[in-house]
């Protein structure tokens, strides 16, 4: 079968714009050319829309972020009044954020908004993992002043669950890894096994792990016992040994001289990386690793060096290439600044120290007009996503990240057709006992029709920045093209169109003068009319871009769409389950927008 997502991508151009006044950017010399004034904005909600309310994690309790009932957590965004009346308001945050990543779009921007992972690939059923795995090490991996360590132990030993739980009575181990329901994924960790142990032994979690070396079952076996994920029940009769399911667990041998290997910044930022979503790391290992004690894990030797490292015996074997290697270099440029820089300035590290630039556009608070504001009852939805290690939806033409030449772009959420949203087909199974299950959100969105508005200030622009601006923040000013702001994108939440009521500017050149209004497309015109640039390789031409994949693909997806697909299912089931199945097809990945745009899809 054929990929398919809510989301799609806009290809990245064949260049970077690169402004050649951005080495020239001061506030204390402005430029002979620039602007300043302020953009009066409104914002209309064509959709139910919700941007979270700005809560740390301190003032968010289990009862907040688990409730279906309307609360603090999980009503839109807002302040209250000494009369206890609620203002709503998107943060300018939020507007900002959008502003920039549009024109990045529009203006053949870079791409390093985006966090150079590593991912791993776990296929039982595929020859060259299962090849890959057999030289498997065990040992303890530790960080040792500033240097990471392991000390490796040798091959790991298997343990049956039976032996297990003859060693510790009362665990009954093998009962739940027959009998226990692997539907509910958490029953699919290590650290299940660990606090049932440890609740026999009527002490922690962390102090199990503390003491698990001096457990009766090292001294009559040999070896420090660690639990490994179950990813299904073990079936005793079963004969295909592929379809029996996990019966063991393993032991690390003791050694009195195990080997000293030490484990490179790169490689340990790989192994987080890959681990950073998995339970087991966050409630067992995370901490502990950080606190510099020591944690049980699986690796391999290649010459005589560590080439990788796990959590489970047959752990997510690292893929060679990262994502910052499947993007061309000249979009993850360090020492030029695309416009999006230029406008909005950026702060980041080169060698360790931090540098910054101030940037040059304010965006204010957009309120609710107190007369639109109408709140939704509470919605409960899954809002997941694919990860990107799911290859398919995430390299261009489908190749997994070790064969990527380039990613398929800068993910894009399309806009629904209407002012409906999509009913979330599994809502049934959102609620148990009066409260979310733990994949869950409850959100109290505002109506369609809620008006918002606000003000956006500008300081030092150069014309083509100010028409930059405009550009993105009206889209070109075609009312058929909308923008989608907060959460819930994939079920047509947020849904908005902007409308900028005045500009209002004054010249560097004539600083005496009072702010005077300026006509939007005027504004516009200042981006799409010419060629900038000082050579024809770092220059930006704008006719060449309304003729690109770009636009072609931004339109597409601004535009009102009656085809915007669903995610996958995924199941328990390899024969029904879409994410195995679209792996298994040889798709050539997810298919631009555009090409979809006529294709009816059936939800």
């Amino acid at each position: 079968m054929k990929p398919k997502a809510p989301y799609n991508f806009i290809p990245l151009p064949n260049c970077v714009f690169y402004p050649d006044w951005g080495n020239k950017i001061s506030f204390s010399t402005p430029f002979e050319d620039g602007i300043n004034g302020v953009i009066d904005v409104t914002l209309t909600a064509k959709s139910p829309i919700f941007v979270r309310n700005g809560l740390s994690k301190n003032e968010i309790t289990d009862n907040d972020r688990n409730s279906i009932q309307p609360n603090e957590y999980n009503k839109f965004n807002h302040i209250t009044d000494a009369e206890g009346n609620c203002h709503y308001f998107i943060p300018g945050s939020s507007i900002k954020g959008l502003l920039r990543s549009t024109i990045e779009i529009i203006s053949n921007g870079k791409f390093e908004q985006v966090e150079d992972q590593s991912f791993g690939k776990r296929d039982l059923n595929n020859n060259s993992y299962r090849n890959n795995m057999r030289t498997v090490h065990c040992g303890w991996l530790v960080k040792e002043e500033d240097e990471y360590v392991i000390y490796d132990h040798g091959n790991p030993m298997k343990i049956e669950v039976k032996k297990i739980d003859n060693a510790f009575n009362g665990l009954n181990l093998f009962q739940f890894i027959t009998t226990g329901s692997f539907d509910n994924d958490r029953n699919k960790t290590a650290l299940v096994k660990y606090y049932k142990l440890a609740n026999l032994l009527n002490i922690s979690a962390d102090k199990l792990i503390d003491s698990i070396e001096e457990t009766s079952l090292n001294a009559e076996f040999g070896g420090t016992l660690v639990f490994t994920g179950q990813q299904g029940r073990h079936k005793p009769h079963e004969t295909n040994r592929f379809k029996k399911g996990k019966h063991h667990e393993f032991l690390i041998p003791n050694h009195n001289n195990p080997i000293r290997r030490p484990v490179g910044e790169q490689l340990i930022q790989s192994f987080t990386t890959i681990h950073v979503n998995s339970e087991d790391w966050k409630e067992l290992w995370y901490n502990r690793f950080n606190k510099g004690l020591k944690i049980p894990v699986f690796f391999k030797i290649i010459n005589n060096t560590v080439h990788s490292i796990g959590l489970s015996r047959m752990y997510k074997y690292p893929y060679q290439k990262s994502v910052y290697d499947a993007i061309p270099q000249n979009f993850i440029e360090k020492n030029k600044l695309d416009l999006a820089e230029c406008i909005f300035g950026y702060s980041k590290k080169d060698n360790g120290n931090l540098i910054a630039l101030k940037g040059r556009v304010q965006v204010g608070h957009f309120f609710a007009n107190e007369g639109s504001v109408s709140c939704e009852n509470v919605h409960k939805l899954i809002l997941g996503t694919p990860h990107p290690s799911y290859y398919p939806l995430y390299v261009l033409n489908g190749t997994d990240w070790d064969n990527a030449t380039r990613v398929n772009g800068r993910k894009f959420y399309p806009i629904r057709k209407g002012n409906s949203i999509l009913p979330p087909p599994y809502e049934q199974f959102l609620v148990q006992n009066g409260c979310l299950i733990r994949s869950a959100i409850a959100m109290c969105p505002l109506k369609s029709g809620t008006v918002f508005s606000g003000k956006i200030r500008f300081f030092n622009l150069k014309p083509f920045e100010l028409g930059a601006l405009i550009s993105a923040l009206t889209l070109f000013n075609d009312k058929n093209l909308f923008h989608s702001i907060g959460m819930g994108k994939p079920l047509g939440y947020g849904k908005t169109s902007i409308e900028v009521n005045k500009v209002l500017i004054r010249k560097n050149s004539d600083p005496e003068k009072e702010l005077e209004g300026i006509n939007v497309d005027e504004c516009i015109k200042y981006f799409t009319s010419g060629i900038n640039g000082e050579t024809e390789e770092n220059s930006y031409n704008y006719s060449e871009w309304e003729n690109s994949q770009v636009k072609t693909e931004l339109y597409a997806m601004s535009s009102e769409n009656d085809n915007v697909d669903t995610y996958m299912v995924m199941t328990t089931d390899r024969k029904t389950n879409e994410f195995i199945l679209c792996k298994n097809s040889d798709s050539e990945g997810l298919p631009r927008f555009s090409d979809l745009k006529n294709t009816k899809i059936n939800h």
